[in-house]
This record gives C-alpha cells, structure tokens and sequence, in this order.
C-alpha cells in the first residue's frame, strides 16, 4: 500500500516536530533543578570589632528530637561545632583568645564537650581534627580555653553570635539545644590604628612632590614649585624631592644653595636602586658643574 502524496509530504516535518518536543521534555528536569530544604544548611555570623573583622560561617544541623549532648555529640570527644565540613573562623588582624595571641586568618572551631565541669573550645589549622580523635596533633592547635557551659531555652538549629561588642573585645556565643559556651575574643584597636594611620600618612610626601615636579618641568612659577616641594620635604624628606628642590633652586639662580640640596640628594640616594642606577652619575656631573660654576675664572691678560 502507497501512502498519499500528501501525507508523504507533511510527514518529515511532523517526525522533525515529534523529535523536537522529546527532546524538550527529556531536558525538562535538568532546566530545572529541583530545589529542597538541607538538612543542615550554610550559615554565617560577622563582627566588626574596632578595626577587625571576625566571622564564622558553618553548617547548622537541627536537633530533631535527637539526644545531643552524650548522644549524637559524645562527651570528652573532639567535635566540629558543626554539620558537614568544618566550622572556619576568620580574623582580618591578630587577636587574642584567652591567653593566646592568634594571627590574622582563618582556623577550624573544635569544642570538646564535658558531662561535667567545664568545656573545652579551641582552634586549630586541621581542618579534619575530629575525624582523628586521640590521635589528634595538638600541635596544629592555635588556641586554647576552657569554659562553663550555660543554660538557655531550647534553640533547635545550632548558631554562633556575636555580643558585647567593643573597639577592643567581643564574645562569641555557640548555642545549640539548651547549652550556650561563650568565649571572649580581644584584639589591640589602638595599635592596628596606629598602623594604618602611618601607612596612610607616609606617602603624603608624594602629592607635593609631584606638583613640584610638575611646575618646574612645564616652565610654571619657580616660587610654587619649591614651595610644593619644601612642603614634600618636611613631611618626609628623601632623595626624590630634594633632588627636584636642587634643580628649582638652580633654575631660580640660587646656585649656592642648589648646591647644599644637590649634596643633600646624593647622600640620601645612596644604596637606592633607583637613584644609583639612573639618576647618580647626572646628578653628581650637575653639581659638580654647579660648583665649577662659583669658581672665579682667571684673569685675561691684555695682550702685547
């Protein structure tokens, strides 16, 4: 049996359109993942403490009518403090946990709770600690404190917050089921700030400079351009800026005192890369011939 001319010629683009709506209802489900609650699902937690950032980010499992303490989280055992992967916490500067000083980074949180007494919380660069129990290298650890566990209403999904916050200090609170540990993190505001005030003012030397600079090399006020770079000079004196002060003073005839800053210039270049490779031998040609320059010239003799 034929099939119908007709039929014959609609029949490719009806198989073509059939193929196209399997292909789309096979991609239909990987288009669009499915999206479920997690068990423990990502948390995190910042402070701002004076100049330092700490955070902690986590997994946070649920109780679920589970015995924690003892139970699924046995006592006198290294714990994460966690679901999933190890609990990070990061310090932007270097702070102090009880009486540890610990670096600007980030560290693994393990607590070993207690049946009784008090718990023990600290830091370490193993990140897998809890998974070694006494075979556990303490070397690795950062810091160290112990602390009494507290009671509070029931919270059902474990966390870390932040209280008590100060320029200087702040506590971190772990709660999870009715148990709270709160350890005090303290950092030196005053000497990180006084850090960056320093860095920040040590290159304000740099602006006048290079407004000096710029004056005396496009032919503008002589005047203005010392004065930028004296300015230069009493907020951090080097080679760049008297050297520029020298060649200005030169410019402006004052050549006994171009000389005294040419001097200045080539004993704080000394040792510099810069100024010993490509600013040395032209500068001590420049004032050597400034010198030359002050020298009485001889007498000419009238001739016979």
């Amino acid at each position: 049996m034929q099939t119908p001319i007709g039929i014959r010629s609609v029949l490719p683009r009806l198989l073509c359109t059939l193929g196209l709506s399997m292909v789309a209802l096979l991609a239909a489900p990987t288009a669009q993942a499915l999206e479920l609650p997690r068990p423990s699902p990502a948390a995190s937690v910042s402070q701002t403490v004076g100049i330092t950032e700490v955070s902690v980010s986590y997994f946070s499992p649920g109780v679920k009518g589970r015995k924690i303490w003892g139970g699924l989280i046995p006592y006198g055992k290294i714990w994460r403090a966690g679901a999933n992967s190890g609990t990070k916490i990061t310090f932007s500067q270097d702070v102090t946990i009880g009486k540890s000083s610990v670096k600007a980074g980030s560290y693994y949180v393990y607590i070993v709770p207690a049946e009784k007494g008090e718990w023990s919380f600290f830091l370490s660069t193993d990140g897998r600690a809890w998974t070694k129990g006494p075979k556990y290298d303490t070397k690795q650890t950062v810091a160290q404190v112990s602390a009494a566990p507290t009671a509070i209403p029931q919270r059902e999904r474990l966390a870390f917050q932040f209280t008590d916050s100060t320029d200087d200090a702040t506590t971190l609170h772990f709660e999870w089921e009715k148990v709270r540990l709160s350890v005090k993190i303290a950092t030196d505001t005053k000497k990180f700030v006084s850090a960056a005030i320093k860095k920040a003012t040590s290159n304000t030397w740099r602006p006048y400079y290079m407004a000096g600079r710029h004056i005396l090399s496009t032919g503008g006020d002589l005047k203005v351009a010392l004065s930028m770079l004296e300015t230069s000079i009493q907020l951090k004196e080097n080679w760049w800026n008297v050297w520029f002060k020298a060649l200005t003073l030169s410019k402006m005839k004052r050549t006994e005192e171009a000389i005294q800053s040419g001097h200045r210039a080539l004993a704080l270049g000394k040792g510099k890369p810069v100024f010993e490779r490509f600013f040395k031998a032209n500068a001590e040609k420049t004032v050597a011939a400034w010198q030359n320059s002050l020298k009485p010239k001889p007498a000419v003799r009238p001739s016979k």
